[in-house]
């Protein structure tokens, strides 16, 4: 899919007055959280519960808004003047219809003219062949091929639904379901739209989802029983009171603790990342 977004930064960024003096901690922070917010189309707002996933330290977003970059905003930050110098979410929408409406009258053209083309050739080979068996019915003759065009307007939307935090999730559960012992469960859509479905329409925390799925597979009871997102959405509840008796430790700090587990986990990402590309260079 071509990508009809890309994250603008001024060319004098280096030696702007809100800009220079900034730690190179809080810069990375407000690129990665620009680029996530052109990825989701959230026309510059960055919720609260996402920072940990942009490897957010202690600090950095006071940083960023008493540099006037940010505005705190309930729930999360917003990008100062964001649509001064980005595209809307509407206007990316627009776009995208725009080249899906393109893509498809193109595949509609493309694959009439091969179904022409497949008839005419079919015409020929069904007179030659009654011509061959003086009279007998014909056999064998090759069906006219239609031609169905695939509309790629789900691959926008599956594209454009994706939120990073549930395909975390869903890397996470693998993971664990894989070092059990088991063989690596694919991600298919079917558990990305669980994922996605716990936190947006469950309004599950991110953080005590990541918990709740080191704590069930660690249990013996739950390993054989949670083997997909699905079904760990299903049985979220039944998990999260059942961890929250076998473990008096208080909600906060569990929540604590998967916090800094997703932190790693998102360092560590970013840094096998680093090498693989370190690596395709190389070659």
């Amino acid at each position: 899919m071509v990508r009809v977004t890309w994250f603008k930064v001024d060319d004098g960024f280096y030696r702007n007055a809100k800009t220079a003096m900034l730690s190179d901690a809080a810069t990375a922070l407000w690129l990665r959280a620009a680029t996530w917010a052109c990825d989701q189309l959230t026309d510059g707002f960055v919720p609260e519960r996402i920072l940990p996933m942009l490897r957010r330290g202690e600090g950095m977003e006071q940083e960023l808004v008493d540099a006037g970059l940010w505005e705190r905003l309930d729930g999360g930050y917003l990008f100062h003047d964001w649509l001064d110098y980005q595209p809307s979410a509407e206007e990316v929408e627009a776009l995208r219809q725009k080249r899906s409406e393109a893509g498809r009258r193109g595949a509609k053209i493309t694959n009439s003219k091969k179904s022409a083309k497949a008839a005419a050739g079919d015409a020929a080979d069904a007179r030659q062949d009654s011509g061959n068996v003086l009279g007998k019915k014909a056999a064998n003759l090759r069906p006219v091929s239609v031609s169905v065009p695939v509309s790629n307007t789900y691959v926008l939307d599956s594209v454009a639904d994706e939120n990073p935090e549930a395909i975390s999730l869903c890397k996470h559960l693998a993971d664990l379901i894989e070092a059990n012992g088991s063989k690596r469960p694919s991600i298919s859509k079917q558990w990305k739209d669980a994922a996605r479905l716990l936190l947006d329409a469950d309004h599950r925390d991110p953080v005590e989802a990541h918990r709740l799925i080191e704590w069930c597979q660690h249990d013996p009871f739950w390993i054989p029983n949670i083997m997909s997102m699905p079904k760990f959405r299903k049985k979220y509840d039944t998990l999260r009171l059942q961890a929250e008796r076998a473990n008096p430790r208080s909600k906060a700090q569990q929540n604590q603790d998967a916090n800094e587990q997703m932190v790693r986990r998102y360092a560590q990402d970013a840094q096998n990342a680093r090498q693989a590309e370190q690596l395709r260079l190389g070659a």
